[in-house]
Order: C-alpha cells, then sequence, then structure tokens
C-alpha cells in the first residue's frame, strides 16, 4: 500500500541550552507535594502463569479493554546475532494463552498494540503494521521495500490509527485514517510513544540539544481536536531544555492530565546522537535519574522525585487516580495523590525491566516485562494487582 508523504512545518524553538549557556533548567514543581523516598514491598502483587518460553523473551506493550480481556506484545528467543520472534498473547478472563501472529508477518518484536473502536487489535514493529478483525490479519508495509524506517509505538482513537518512531532522517509520525497511511516526516531526534483519546494525540521522545552533538533534550509532539479537523500533523511542543533527558512513555488519563516518564542518563542521550556527531566513547560511571512530565492543561512542567537511580520506561493511570511508572532494575513508582513511593515486585537483578498498565473499571494493574537476566538472557513475566 503506498503511503502519503506529508510534510509539516514544525517549530523547534527549544532555547539556548546548558552547552551554550552553561546553565541547565531547573525542575520545575509541578501541582504534587514534595516527594517522599518511601519503599513498599512485594505483597499487593500476584504472578500470572505463561506458557513456556526459551530464555530471551520478554513483554514490553499491553493493550487492555477491562478486567477479563487483555492483549500482551513482546518477542522471544532474542539475540545478538540472530532474529528474535514477535510474541503476542491473549487474556481470556482465565489464562494467558498464545496468538500466532501471521505467516508472512516479518515482526521480530511487537512494539506497538491497541484497540480500535471496532475490535480491531494493531500491532507494529520494525517497518511493518497488522490487523487482527473477527480472527482474520490483514498486514501493511506503509515503506515497501524501503529501509531505515521503524515503529516504536501506536495509539488508537476515533478511527484514526497514529504510529510513531524513527527514520533515516529522524522521528516519524504515520497515521492511519481509515483508508491509507499519511507520513510526516520530522528533521532530527526519534519518538519512542504515543497516546490518544478524545480528539487529542501525544507523542513523546527526544531531540538534539541547540548544540546538536552535546547530547538530546525531551521532545513532546502535539496534536488537538482542532488540528485534526484540519488535517494538521502533529507539532511540537515548546519545552524548557533538559540536558541528557530522554522520554520513553506517554500517558493521557484526560485531555488536562497527561504524564510522560523517562530517564536524565548521558548514555542514553549519547545512544540518540545525529549521525554526523562524532562516536566517542560512553561515559563508563554515567549515573541515571528517573525524569517524570506532567501536562495540567496549560504547560509541561518537569516533576520533583527522590534520588532514584532508575530509568522509567511506562507510565500509565488508574481510574482512581493513581499514577504508575515502571522501569529498570524491575522498580515500580506510584503517585497516590499525596506523596512518591517505589516498590519492587520481583526479587530482581538489575537488568530487569518491568511495564505497567491500568485495567479499565477500578484500580488493577497489569505488571510485566523480563526478568532474571538482560534481554538475551531474561524471561517474559506478568504480575497483577487487585480486580
Amino acid at each position: 500500500m503506498a503511503i502519503l508523504w506529508r510534510v509539516g512545518v514544525l517549530a523547534l524553538g527549544l532555547g539556548v541550552l546548558m552547552a551554550c549557556s552553561g546553565e541547565a533548567a531547573a525542575p520545575v514543581r509541578s501541582p504534587v507535594p514534595s516527594p517522599s523516598a518511601t519503599e513498599a514491598g512485594r505483597g499487593q502483587w500476584r504472578q500470572v502463569d505463561l506458557p513456556g518460553f526459551s530464555p530471551g523473551s520478554g513483554l514490553v506493550k499491553m493493550a487492555v479493554t477491562g478486567p477479563l480481556q487483555a492483549w500482551a506484545g513482546g518477542y522471544e528467543a532474542w539475540a545478538t546475532d540472530q532474529a528474535s520472534f514477535a510474541l503476542l498473547l491473549r487474556w481470556d478472563g482465565k489464562a494467558w494463552r498464545e496468538v500466532p501472529v501471521p505467516a508472512d508477518f516479518g515482526f521480530i518484536s511487537v512494539d506497538g498494540l491497541g484497540m480500535d473502536d471496532d475490535g480491531g487489535l494493531w500491532l507494529a514493529s520494525d517497518s511493518e503494521v497488522a490487523r487482527l478483525r473477527a480472527g482474520k490479519w490483514t498486514v501493511h508495509r506503509p515503506f515497501g521495500i524501503a529501509r531505515g524506517h521503524y515503529f516504536r509505538d501506536l495509539a488508537t482513537d476515533d478511527g484514526r490509527v497514529t504510529l510513531v518512531g524513527g527514520s533515516p532522517t529522524g522521528a516519524m509520525v504515520v497515521e492511519w485514517d481509515g483508508k491509507e497511511f499519511q507520513l510526516t516526516p520530522q528533521k532530527d531526534g526519534v519518538l519512542t510513544a504515543v497516546t490518544a483519546g478524545k480528539g487529542h494525540t501525544w507523542a513523546v521522545g527526544a531531540t538534539p540539544q541547540e548544540n546538536r552533538c552535546a547530547g538530546v533534550t525531551p521532545m513532546i509532539m502535539r496534536q488537538d481536536p482542532d488540528d485534526r479537523k484540519k488535517n494538521l500533523p502533529l507539532q511540537r511542543e515548546d519545552l524548557a531544555p533538559i540536558p541528557d533527558g530522554v522520554l520513553y512513555d506517554v500517558w493521557q488519563a484526560a485531555p488536562d492530565n497527561v504524564w510522560a516518564v523517562g530517564a536524565i542518563s548521558a548514555a542514553a542521550s549519547h545512544s540518540n546522537l545525529p549521525k554526523e556527531c562524532p562516536r566517542t566513547p560512553e561515559p563508563r560511571k554515567a549515573t541515571t535519574a528517573p525524569l517524570v512530565m506532567h501536562w495540567d492543561g496549560v504547560a509541561w512542567k518537569r516533576v520533583e522525585l527522590p534520588a532514584w537511580d532508575v530509568a522509567l520506561t511506562s507510565v500509565t493511570v488508574t481510574e482512581d487516580g493513581q499514577v504508575w511508572a515502571g522501569g529498570d532494575s524491575a522498580s515500580l513508582v506510584r503517585y497516590d495523590g499525596s506523596r512518591w513511593t517505589m516498590e519492587r515486585p520481583l526479587v530482581s537483578g538489575p537488568h530487569d525491566r518491568v511495564h505497567v498498565s491500568a485495567i479499565p473499571g477500578g484500580s488493577g494493574l497489569w505488571a510485566y516485562g523480563y526478568q532474571d537476566g538482560d534481554k538475551e538472557s531474561g524471561k517474559a513475566f506478568v504480575l497483577r494487582s487487585g480486580d
């Protein structure tokens, strides 16, 4: 299927960064109280059995429609010297069961997952997209045989599917309107996650600082209902720079309550530098700090957190308003309206990773990822909390 190329005029206005001024932007106090470094135990989480998988398996995305139905996607047999296999599971209210992906599907991992209004399930990874509807798969290859494009996430809303990722020229946004795919290429950066609902779409990632080879800073893009009616692409938000900041996930609880999470990490910043920048060895003793940002309907603000050495890679909000984020070392961070706490639901190692998804209809949660090793040696797991 052909893809329409749509070029938008996108403002970069990110200001002068530390590399030029010698000063970094200070954290902006959010509407939430001061952070608390309380750590909780593992009592509320229970392990849920999965089909048997080989080492090198993990789950990275979920699409949850209620207590009795959810989908999980990831990979199996991950190795540095060979291609892995896409892994798709379905929760039927009693057990997780594996669902085969189509034979002509070139997925090595499911990195984007979402349900549309017609009950169709969308998957994305690498440069391919697939939809499962009424037991039938439809596979799309928007870029044909072109190389260098890859998807990292997708979101569905009101008959539209928005996919984000990277391309040879930088970040990319691809939108499906029910008939065709439209591409909005970006000059720089990469987009890692997207959320959509009630006509609003948000995408996050990272883009080079003003001094392009000094590192990256968070990037957030937005499309509101008026933009959608006018068929305008997502536009970059004007953010205060956060040197070495990368955003990995975003969740819209309401149009005036959006959360984005990531990390401030010299190593992550180094890996996202533009191609023309000289490649120096990655910092050996680089520290990592969690990064949380919040949209209150007026502006994005950076949220203060305790001094945890953890990168946050997923975020969700339960219907009772609790904010949960997951990340490396199998760490979960929670904001209950008054304080931030951390818990580790698993006896974990430094390479284990946990993601988290809210269950609509209450305060229940799914936690999932890989444990007992790194991406190549770890094994997929699923935990559940609440109903």
